[in-house]
This record gives structure tokens, C-alpha cells and sequence, in this order.
């Protein structure tokens, strides 16, 4: 006969994701977006005092949070990829690619930031460091750990094996 449908109960979250490292992630954007948006819309006769001091003080949080999750991000991925048994050549090409996406939208970002100002500002800031130039490149650092160090995978299968 006709069976009730089953009762949808909460939605299931990703395989193997976990809650805090996602939470932080969402904590680094709010304070970004705080950060930027208190800068950019605070006249400049309010910003002094201690409220504010605490507000730029905060805002240096995201970028380190960011740089942070993205090893920690790293770590898990590769633990995972040598759980299944990937292959090596792939555990490095994805984050040397992710690595060089980064590190080419930052310069692409900084170009439209100096095609808006008119060209004002010289072109050195073109070549400007930034936190995205500082996450790709500790991305292209991890994949260039997982090629040069196979020794690591090879400790990590025996390990498994006892």
C-alpha cells in the first residue's frame, strides 16, 4: 500500500568537513568586512580613540586567520588524499594550481585597483605585497614540500601497514 514519505529531517552536512575550521572562516570574513567597512565609512575626526584603536587592531585578524586555515585546510587534504592512497602527482599539482590562481587574481585585482584610481599611484603598486600574494605562495610552498619530500608518504604508508 502507500507508505508515508519518510519525514525530512536536517540536511546533511559535506563528508569529512569540519565545523570549526568552517566557523573561523566565516569569523575572518565578518571581520573583514568589518574592518574595510569601518576604514572606508568613518569620517576622519572619529577615527581616534580607543574604540577605534580596538577596531584596527582586529582587522589585522582576518588576513592571519586566512593564511592559517588555508595550512590547516592544506593538512587535512593531504591526510585525506593519503588515507585513499592518492596518487602523489596529484597531491601537489592541485594546490600548486590553486597557488598560481591566487597569486594571479591578486595582481589582477591590484591592476583594476589601478586602472579605477586613473592610473594615479605609480606602478609600484602593481607589485605591492598582500595577503593573497602571501596565500598563494604558501600554497605553491606546500605543493613544492609534497614533491620534494616523497620520504614523508613512504613514513605515512608504513605507519599504516603496523
Amino acid at each position: 500500500m502507500n507508505q508515508p514519505a519518510p519525514a525530512p529531517g536536517p540536511t546533511t552536512k559535506a563528508m569529512g568537513r569540519i565545523d570549526a575550521v568552517d566557523w573561523l572562516r566565516g569569523l575572518a570574513v565578518v571581520l573583514m568586512i568589518q574592518a574595510h567597512g569601518f576604514d572606508a565609512w568613518l569620517r576622519p575626526s572619529e577615527k581616534t580613540g580607543e574604540v577605534y584603536w580596538f577596531i584596527r587592531h582586529m582587522s589585522g585578524l582576518p588576513s592571519r586567520m586566512f593564511l592559517f586555515l588555508v595550512g590547516v585546510s592544506a593538512a587535512i587534504r593531504f591526510e585525506s588524499q593519503l588515507a585513499r592512497g592518492a596518487d602523489r602527482h596529484q597531491m601537489w599539482i592541485e594546490p600548486a594550481r590553486r597557488g598560481l590562481q591566487i597569486v594571479a587574481l591578486a595582481y589582477l585585482f591590484r591592476l583594476q585597483e589601478h586602472i579605477l584610481a586613473g592610473f594615479n599611484g605609480g606602478w609600484s603598486m602593481l607589485v605591492r605585497v598582500d595577503i593573497l600574494n602571501a596565500i598563494g605562495a604558501s600554497l605553491l610552498l606546500i605543493a613544492l614540500v609534497a614533491v620534494l619530500f616523497p620520504a614523508i608518504q613512504r613514513r605515512k604508508d608504513q605507519a599504516l601497514e603496523e
